[in-house]
């Protein structure tokens, strides 16, 4: 459960530095009379709203994509693999549908699905370095 949740807040760092980065205003193209948020700040804003996501509705669909998941390993070694990255970009699909059902946009669901695979790499990624340092 903490790797998941460590998995989860390192997720919600990335893709909130990757958002503020498309939103930053570098200072030259700036123009005057008009206010930007500086790196820090809208890093700061996105991390607000995506934290709660990452951590109270990532974590628990992660448990469920697991507990549907756990069987299909004796099988195969690609097959889980494969699944879970359906079940990972359908769960955020439905998180961002949950959280914007009046706006029936792609956009959305393709930012839904992305932020919910950067969550399984990431936790992926994590429990493979735990392996490594923990092998003699």
């Amino acid at each position: 459960m903490l790797v998941k949740f460590i998995s989860a807040l390192i997720s919600s760092l990335l893709c909130c530095a990757i958002l503020a980065m498309m939103q930053y205003t570098p200072v030259s193209e700036r123009q005057s009379d008009t206010y930007y948020f500086s790196f820090s700040s809208l890093l700061f804003i996105y991390l607000i709203y995506a934290t709660p996501v990452y951590v109270l509705g990532g974590i628990p669909f992660s448990i469920l994509i697991e507990r549907i998941t756990g069987k299909l390993l004796h099988y195969s070694r690609i097959l889980p693999f494969l699944i879970n990255l359906i079940l990972y970009a359908s769960s955020g699909m439905f998180l961002m549908w949950l959280m914007f059902q009046e706006q029936k946009s792609l956009f959305l669901f393709g930012a839904g699905a992305a932020s919910a695979l950067l969550y399984y790499f990431v936790l992926l990624l994590f429990r493979y370095l735990l392996r490594s340092w923990s092998s003699p």
